[in-house]
C-alpha cells in the first residue's frame, strides 16, 4: 500500500486520497505552474493510523455527544479526541516512508499542511479550519504530521463539520509536505473580484514576509486590482506594514520590524502584471474562478495553493440582485429636482455620441436636511467602469472637444442673461449631461492611472470647469424662478423664505413659473412645498415619490433592509468611521466586541441584531459563532481576502474591514449602522 505520493504524480482527480489542497497542487504542477517541490502523505496513512490505534469507534462516540449549539460539548469532544490522536504512536511503516520522502526533497525546512478529503469542494470550503506548520525541521516533522491529523478535530473543525452537515460523512485528512519557500513577499489573489463580482478584475493582496498574517487578518496588505482584458493595473492601494513574519533559524517563525519598508509598495507594477498572468492562466486551466495563495522569492513567484472560490454570488443579495448601488452623495444645488430630471433625460441622447451602448436609469434619494444620494444600476456601473473605451485616447480627445464646446456655449448663454430663454439653458445642460458620466468614470482614481499626466490634467480640468459652469447655470435659472415663486407665495401663506422652492420643480413647472400665469404658478408652488416639507423624497423614472413611497422605491431597487438607514443622526463630528468593504450591504444593531475566542459567548448569549466588532477574526475566534444573530461585521485589520472576509461572504453579512480607530471608538452596547458600498464603507455609531 502506498502511503505517500509526490505532487508530480497527483491531479485534481485525486481529492479522495490527497485532499483538496494536495490534489490541486498536483494539478498545478501538471499544468506547468511553479509550485514548491513536495509530496503528500495520503489519507490512507491517517486511516491506517486510526485503525491500528483502535481509535475509530472512540472518536465516533465523542462526536455523537456533540451539540453544535452548546460550545462546551464541542470543546470537550475536541480535547478528548485530539489527546487520543497525539498520544497514539504512528505506525513504523508510515513513519519510515515519510522520512524517506523528506530526504529526497533536499530541504532544510518544509511546510506541513493539512488537506481534508472533503476540502475545497463546492459544498464546503475547509479553508482555515485545519492546521499548517511552517519552517518545520526534520527533527519535528513526524510530530507535526500527527498534529495535522489531530487538527481534523480542533474545536473549529468539529463545529464546521456539524455546521455543514458533514458529521455523518467519513472525512479523512492527507498532509502536504513541501520545500519551504523563504518568501520575501507573499499574499492571496482572487481571479474574480470578490466584492464587485467583476469577472474582468483580478484582486491581488501582498505583504512582506510570509503570507499567513494576511490570511489570518493580522496585517492589512497592499491591494492591487488588474483588468484581465486590458492587462492593465486599475488600482493600487498601499497600506503601512510595520512588521512581517519570517522563518527563524532552527525552525518556527518570528515577527520582524520592517523599518524603512513600512510605507513602500510591496510589488512593483511589473511584478503585479506578471502575477496577474499566472492567475489568469490558473483560472483558465480550472475553468472556474480561483482563490490563490502565492509566495515570491529570488525573483520568482510560487503558487502554494489554488482552490475554487466558494463564496462568489453569495454577497450580492443586498445589492446586485436588487439592481442598484449608491455611487454619489452631495448637498450641492446641482442635485435639485430639475438637475435630477436633466440627468435622466440626458440618457436619451447619449447614444448619439457613441461612447456607450447601455442606458442608465439613475435613482435619486433625499432625506430632508441631509445629503442627496444617487444610485446607479449595477450592470451599468460595471459596464462604464470597465469598458475598454475608457482608456481610448482617441475617444478622450473626441469627447473632450464636444464636452468643452457644449460648456462654452452654456457659459455664453448665461452671460446673455435677459436675452435668453431658460429652456435653451436646460437643453444645453442636457447635452453636457449626456457626456458627464464619461468624465465621471474616467476621473475616478482607478481609471486615471490609465492615462498620461497630461491626459489626466485635461480630464480633471474639464470636469472641474464643467461643474462650475453647470452650477452657475442652475443658480441663474433657479434663482430667478425662486424669486418669482416666493414673491407669489407671500400672497398665499407666508411659507418660510429660507426654503429654496425652486429646488423642487421640474422643467415643465419651471416654464409655468416663467410664463407669468399667477394661478398656475400657485399650483406649482403647492407641489413644490409638498416635496420641500417631505421627510424623504425620491426621483426615479421621471416620477417623484414622497415619504414611505420614497423609502419603498429605494428599498425595492437598492435592496435596503432598514427603512431608517438614511436617518444619519449619528453623523456628527467624530462619530463616523471609514473602512474598506468585504461584503456589500446595509446593517444596523448593537455592538458586541470580541477580542479572542473566549469572548464568543458574548455573541451567543446576546439578543439578536448584533453588530460584531473585532480587531481581527482568526479561525479560532470564528468557530462556534452564532452568525444568525449577527447583522454585520466591522474588523479593524485584515483585507478583502482574509479569513474574516471569507466568513462574512459565506454567511452573507455586510462587512467593513481595515477600519482605522475602531478599537479606540467602539465599545460594547453602542448603536451602530454600517453602509458598506462597493469599495468603501461608512460606520455610524453612538
Amino acid at each position: 500500500m502506498a502511503y505517500t505520493k509526490p505532487l508530480t504524480k497527483l491531479s485534481r482527480k485525486d481529492v479522495a486520497i490527497a485532499g483538496g489542497k494536495g490534489a490541486s497542487l498536483g494539478e498545478l504542477v501538471r499544468a506547468g505552474v511553479s509550485v514548491p517541490n513536495g509530496f503528500v502523505i495520503l489519507a490512507n496513512s491517517f486511516d491506517t493510523f486510526i485503525a491500528e490505534s483502535g481509535l475509530k469507534q472512540k472518536i465516533r462516540i465523542q462526536l455523537n455527544k456533540v451539540d453544535k449549539d452548546k460550545a462546551h460539548t464541542v470543546e470537550r469532544a475536541s480535547k478528548r479526541i485530539q489527546s487520543m490522536l497525539l498520544r497514539a504512536k504512528m505506525p513504523q511503516e508510515i513513519a519510515e516512508v515519510i522520512m524517506k520522502d523528506f530526504s529526497t526533497l533536499g530541504a532544510k525546512y518544509v511546510a506541513v499542511r493539512s488537506s481534508a478529503t472533503a476540502e475545497d469542494s463546492s459544498l464546503a470550503a475547509w479553508a482555515g479550519q485545519l492546521d499548517t506548520y511552517l519552517n518545520t525541521t526534520e527533527k519535528i516533522l513526524l510530530e507535526y504530521v500527527q498534529k495535522c491529523w489531530a487538527s481534523l478535530f480542533t474545536q473549529r473543525a468539529i463545529f464546521y463539520r456539524f455546521e455543514k452537515g458533514l458529521e455523518k460523512r467519513n472525512i479523512s485528512v492527507a498532509v502536504v509536505v513541501q520545500e519551504m519557500i523563504e518568501s520575501e513577499k507573499a499574499g492571496i489573489a482572487f481571479s474574480v473580484h470578490p466584492v464587485t463580482q467583476d469577472k474582468n478584475q483580478i484582486l491581488i493582496e501582498a505583504g512582506y514576509g510570509l503570507g499567513e498574517p494576511i490570511v489570518s487578518g493580522l496585517i492589512t496588505p497592499n491591494a492591487y486590482v488588474v483588468s484581465k482584458k486590458d492587462k492593465k493595473i486599475i488600482d493600487i492601494t498601499v497600506h503601512k506594514q510595520a512588521k512581517a513574519l519570517y522563518g527563524k533559524r532552527g525552525g518556527g517563525n518570528k515577527w520582524v520590524a520592517l523599518g524603512g519598508k513600512v510605507e513602500k509598495q510591496v510589488l512593483s507594477k511589473r511584478d503585479i502584471l506578471k502575477l496577474a498572468e499566472i492567475i489568469k492562466r490558473i483560472e483558465k486551466h480550472y475553468k472556474t474562478p480561483q482563490d490563490i495563495e502565492w509566495a515570491f522569492a529570488n525573483g520568482e513567484f510560487y503558487i502554494t495553493q489554488s482552490r475554487a472560490i466558494t463564496t462568489l454570488l453569495q454577497n450580492t443579495a443586498n445589492v446586485v440582485k436588487s439592481g442598484y448601488s449608491h455611487v454619489l452623495a452631495s448637498k450641492r444645488i446641482i442635485l435639485s429636482l430639475l438637475a435630477m430630471e436633466t440627468w435622466k433625460k440626458s440618457e436619451e441622447i447619449s447614444y448619439k455620441l457613441g461612447y456607450k451602448d447601455m442606458q442608465n436609469k439613475p435613482l435619486f434619494f433625499h432625506e430632508n436636511g441631509k445629503e442627496y444620494r444617487v444610485y446607479y444600476e449595477n450592470d451599468y456601473f460595471v459596464y462604464m467602469n470597465n469598458k475598454s473605451h475608457i482608456s481610448d485616447v482617441i475617444k478622450l480627445n473626441k469627447f473632450s472637444k464636444i464636452f468643452l464646446k457644449s460648456n462654452r456655449e452654456l457659459e455664453k448663454l448665461i452671460i446673455k442673461k435677459h436675452s435668453i430663454k431658460p429652456a435653451d439653458i436646460i437643453e444645453k445642460i442636457i447635452e453636457i449631461f449626456a457626456l458627464i458620466d464619461y468624465f465621471f468614470f474616467i476621473r475616478s482614481e482607478e481609471n486615471l492611472v490609465l492615462f498620461t499626466n497630461k491626459e489626466r490634467d485635461k480630464i480633471i480640468k474639464l470636469r472641474s470647469y464643467s461643474e462650475k459652469i453647470i452650477h452657475n447655470a442652475y443658480i441663474f435659472i433657479l434663482g430667478q424662478a425662486n424669486d418669482i415663486m416666493h414673491t407669489t407665495n407671500k400672497s398665499m401663506d407666508g411659507f418660510k423664505e429660507k426654503v429654496y422652492l425652486a429646488d423642487y420643480i421640474i422643467k415643465r413647472d419651471l416654464m409655468i413659473v416663467f410664463g407669468g400665469d399667477i394661478r398656475k404658478i400657485k399650483e406649482v408652488i403647492k407641489k413644490a412645498k409638498k416635496i420641500a416639507v417631505a421627510k424623504y423624497f425620491a426621483y426615479y423614472n421621471s416620477r417623484v415619490y414622497l415619504n414611505d413611497k420614497a423609502i419603498n422605491i429605494v428599498e425595492k431597487h437598492a435592496g435596503l433592509k432598514n427603512k431608517d438607514l438614511f436617518l444619519h443622526s449619528f453623523e456628527k463630528a467624530g462619530n463616523v468611521l471609514y473602512g474598506n468593504t468585504a461584503v456589500v450591504g446595509y446593517a444596523q444593531g448593537h455592538v458586541v466586541v470580541i477580542k479572542n475566542w473566549q469572548d464568543i459567548y458574548k455573541v451567543n448569549e446576546a439578543a439578536d441584531d448584533i453588530m460584531l466588532v473585532c480587531s481581527d477574526l482568526t479561525p479560532e475566534m470564528s468557530y462556534g459563532l452564532n452568525m444568525d444573530k449577527v447583522r454585520g461585521m466591522i474588523v479593524e485589520t485584515g483585507s478583502t481576502l482574509c479569513h474574516a472576509a471569507i466568513v462574512a461572504r459565506e454567511h452573507n453579512k455586510p462587512t467593513a474591514i481595515s477600519v482605522a480607530g475602531l478599537s479606540d471608538s467602539i465599545q460594547d452596547g453602542m448603536s451602530l449602522k454600517l453602509d458598506a458600498q462597493k469599495v468603501f464603507s461608512k460606520i455610524y455609531y453612538t
